[in-house]
């Protein structure tokens, strides 16, 4: 049995001598695994760059599908891009968010709104002239709605101090709670008009949208990107 799949992937391991093991988030399938024989020899049927993270590629493969692991027999590029491998501010965020998006994905369960969703975020970044400060925040509170956890925002005039008064809420300042609900009422970041907000509160939320996350994703674990998109946005 062939199929057809088109997907984003996840992750990329070496086997052995000259092949790959990729993790790919799948358009009709979910979460899969598959083997590239022969993608690391000095002249392989495969670009390398059809097995790195972050890439969009459309495949054929060897089922069933209940498979662990098949193995690929076609594999090319879906997307193309432009500017994340050549700019190393947009590769930091892309990378977070590929991060964040595989350690909250573990089941080979289709979601096509999901997928379209980080398929449009990634190529998003990838835009020649696209503001980027706000994308980490917007992917972070629309992908926990995905998942069905997302946050409430509470005004802090309204409730204790601190940023949890139940694990479904998070309490912010005016500022912030305002800026929250822009970015939430617009799953479209790029049409959004977005007030001037500082740096710390951009932060502030960022921080208490990642505590969420480690909250309510018990494998969500801290991000080994954490600390350099905090650094950069």
């Amino acid at each position: 049995m062939i199929f057809n799949a088109q997907g984003l992937i996840l992750r990329s391991i070496k086997y052995k001598e000259s092949s790959q093991i990729i993790d790919v988030y799948t358009l009709d399938y979910g979460k899969q695994s598959f083997i590239v024989n022969g993608v690391r020899k000095s002249r392989p049927r495969f670009s390398s760059a059809c097995t790195q993270p972050l890439n969009f590629v459309s495949l054929e493969a060897y089922g069933p599908i209940s498979k662990n692991i098949k193995r690929v027999k076609e594999i090319s590029l879906l997307h193309f891009y432009k500017t994340i491998p050549f700019n190393p501010i947009k590769s930091v965020l892309g990378l977070f968010i590929l991060e964040a998006f595989q350690k909250c994905i573990s089941e080979p369960e289709p979601d096509e709104k999901l997928y379209h969703f980080i398929y449009n975020t990634l190529t998003l970044i990838d835009q020649p002239d696209q503001e980027l400060k706000h994308i980490a925040i917007h992917f972070l509170i629309h992908f926990a709605t995905h998942l069905g956890i997302g946050p409430i925002p509470i005004l802090k005039e309204r409730t204790h101090e601190g940023i949890y008064s139940n694990p479904e809420e998070i309490v912010l300042t005016e500022e912030v709670y305002q800026y929250f609900l822009v970015l939430t009422k617009n799953i479209e970041i790029s049409t959004i008009s977005v007030q001037p907000i500082s740096k710390e509160n951009r932060s502030f939320l960022f921080n208490a949208l990642i505590n969420h996350f480690e909250y309510n994703i018990p494998k969500f674990g801290k991000l080994k990107s954490l600390n350099v998109i905090n650094s950069i946005f």
